[in-house]
């Protein structure tokens, strides 16, 4: 079915939102706060999904018409029917066809930016599909979501950094130091905060703290601090585009459809 999706791609008029950039979802996973989640069935424009959970295979793909060139879809041919009527009628928990799935698909909101957590190729198929089908308003019918706040700690930072037109990174990888806070739950990510003039900040998320970490900083002694810091510093990190942060901050949208 690959070649089917990329020759429907081809001929869905510009511009279009398939000519939007594939944002990482890895970034707003890692942002979210965990806490007051909301959960829906929604019929989701899939214009207004922008976003896929760790799209390594998408990398040299940067918008959505592009991204049909890297799907994996090698056992979908024998299911073409039943997948046509799977993007078609309500998604919710339904089982893709394909032995090879995944699970249901599962959509997040963090703030403002929706992403797939789970089905990745599907969406981009269904993306290309729908659109193609019924055009720029297409939607996904009773479409299984979560909605989660940004980390409030986090929006601060993030905002800040925009503000100051500073760069941002993250990263999933654990430095393999870090102070040892009361109740901080699991590990999430690290974000960098890059100002200039040799400012750097590090954020390392966990599920209930965030914590600060500069060369001044001395939270947990000043020794500490910067083993931490040098820790963080050789990690290898992602950018993050400032149109993506004000997605986020951007809850127009998704009023709509969470009680945000």
């Amino acid at each position: 079915m690959r070649s089917e999706f990329i020759q429907k791609a081809k001929v869905i008029a510009y511009p279009s939102h398939l000519d939007d950039y594939v944002y990482d979802g890895r970034f707003l996973s890692i942002i979210g706060s965990n806490v007051d989640c909301i959960y829906e069935y929604i019929n989701l424009p899939v214009r207004d999904l922008i976003g896929l959970y760790k799209p390594g295979d998408y990398i040299d793909y940067k918008t959505w018409r592009q991204a049909v060139m890297g799907l994996r879809c090698d056992d979908w041919d024998e299911y073409k029917k039943a997948i046509r009527t799977y993007f078609e009628g309500d998604v919710g928990h339904t089982t893709f066809p394909p032995p090879s799935s995944s699970g249901h698909l599962r959509i997040s909101f963090v703030g403002g930016a929706g992403y797939c957590g789970i089905g990745n190729n599907r969406l981009v198929a269904a993306k290309v599909h729908l659109t193609h089908k019924y055009g720029e308003l297409a939607y996904l019918k009773n479409a299984w979501c979560t909605y989660t706040p940004i980390h409030p700690e986090l929006a601060k930072v993030l905002s800040s950094a925009v503000r100051d037109k500073a760069h941002i990174y993250f990263s999933e990888t654990y430095p393999g130091l870090a102070p040892d806070h009361p109740n901080q739950g699991c590990f999430k990510g690290v974000i960098q905060i890059d100002r200039g003039g040799n400012q750097i900040e590090f954020y390392l998320v966990f599920t209930n703290v965030l914590c600060r970490i500069t060369k001044k900083d001395s939270w947990w002694g000043i020794v500490l601090n910067r083993r931490v810091f040098k820790s963080c510093q050789r990690l290898e990190y992602s950018p993050v585009s400032h149109k993506l942060v004000e997605k986020v901050f951007d809850l127009s949208k998704v009023s709509r459809w969470f009680s945000v």
